[in-house]
């Protein structure tokens, strides 16, 4: 594992304690795609938190008691505070955070101290985060932000900022949760959309040679022309260098990355090649190297106007749709229904219902969601 196994225990407790941030998210599916050895600590642990003991204890836990509990044990022994999974697991001792939910494995107080402070976190929130370690919430009225010499203006689910010129390059990170999308105005007149669960690393203020970003999860970028200064668009496998153009990115699969050209023309960088595309193209990026090809641009750019269009999609895939814009868990009763295909639309702004009632009629699926859970069998 290429992070450490404390760092990574941090990640997988956020995870399923539905803690974790939308950047931190991606980062772990990477490495739970390709770590056996991250994997099996995840299966470990789902395993333990869904033991029946452990699910009893949830229902009937009192929060508040059982802090206080911890809380004083903790100042009484703060040296010698180490639990084990199945320690915890035998005595239930559970935490609750917004819903009920279970804390396992912590190794320190900073853990528990961390969950516990969570529950007051809104988790539906964009956030705004600066190179200080502050991090702003954004809502969706008018909001006037100012930083240092920095005045950010978010309103109506856009944001844009304006600066001094002499003013040194500083870094920020725009986090879109499951359920939203946002679109923000660069520095230098770029516009980018972001799609649900998708982070944005940018600067205050661009070098003179060139202006670069990072992208996780999916945007649509409308870079401003200058010749002199390349854009670049930094993915976690791959590099976009543009001069002004208009693209898709779509980085949600890691083993999968989709680049689609409206306007203008990108160099795709990646293991160690490189590949042009003209409009009307798009470009996969996989191990086995790059796979340009024609585009339906409704179902690549639907998402911006809250319409996912698929066709010949897996249920699975489908899935991860669904987890995105409504926020809500997929669970299939029988393992071999998430390869069932299908072609159709999901719309953001319609109630989860009228999808999975549409998927009813159909097809011979049966969906049914309870408890923020969405069943699916035959």
């Amino acid at each position: 594992m290429e992070s450490s196994k404390e760092h990574i225990l941090d990640l997988l407790i956020d995870k399923i304690t539905g803690m974790i941030s939308p950047e931190d998210d991606l980062r772990l599916n990477r490495m739970l795609d390709n770590d056996p050895e991250v994997q099996k600590e995840w299966e470990s642990l789902k395993q333990k938190f869904g033991t029946t003991r452990a699910k009893t204890y949830i229902d009937n836990v009192d929060s508040e008691k059982e802090w206080l509990i911890v809380s004083e044990k903790l100042n009484a022994k703060k040296s010698i505070f180490k639990i084990s999974i199945a320690k915890i697991i035998s005595a239930a001792a559970i935490l609750v955070i917004i819903g009920f939910v279970v804390l396992h494995n912590f190794k320190s107080a900073e853990h528990i101290a961390k969950a516990h402070l969570a529950s007051s976190i809104n988790q539906d929130k964009v956030r705004l985060s600066i190179s200080t370690g502050e991090t702003i919430s954004l809502t969706g009225n008018k909001q006037v932000i100012n930083i240092g010499d920095i005045e950010i203006l978010n309103n109506n689910k856009a944001l844009s900022y304006s600066r001094t010129q002499n003013q040194a390059m500083d870094w920020m990170t725009l986090s879109v949760p499951a359920k939203f999308d946002y679109k923000i105005t660069l520095a230098d007149g770029t516009e980018v959309w972001l799609n649900s669960v998708s982070t944005l690393k940018f600067p205050t203020i661009f070098a003179k040679e060139f202006r670069e970003v990072y992208l996780e999860g999916e945007g649509f970028f409308k870079v401003a022309k200058n010749k002199n200064c390349p854009f670049i668009v930094h993915t976690p496998n791959s590099k976009i260098r543009v001069l002004g153009t208009t693209f898709n990115v779509n980085t949600y699969h890691p083993k999968s990355m989709v680049v689609s050209l409206l306007e203008g023309k990108v160099s795709l960088q990646a293991k160690e090649k490189n590949h042009i595309l003209n409009p009307g193209h798009q470009v996969i990026l996989t191990d086995e190297g790059f796979n340009d090809q024609l585009f339906n641009q409704q179902q690549v750019l639907g998402w911006m106007d809250g319409e996912a269009y698929f066709n010949n999609l897996s249920l699975t895939d489908i899935s991860e749709i669904l987890k995105r814009w409504y926020g809500v868990k997929v669970f299939f009763e029988q393992r071999e229904i998430s390869n069932f295909k299908l072609s159709g639309v999901i719309f953001k702004n319609k109630p989860i219902e009228l999808f999975l009632n549409s998927l009813e009629t159909s097809s011979e699926i049966k969906a049914k969601i309870k408890n923020n859970t969405v069943h699916i069998s035959y």
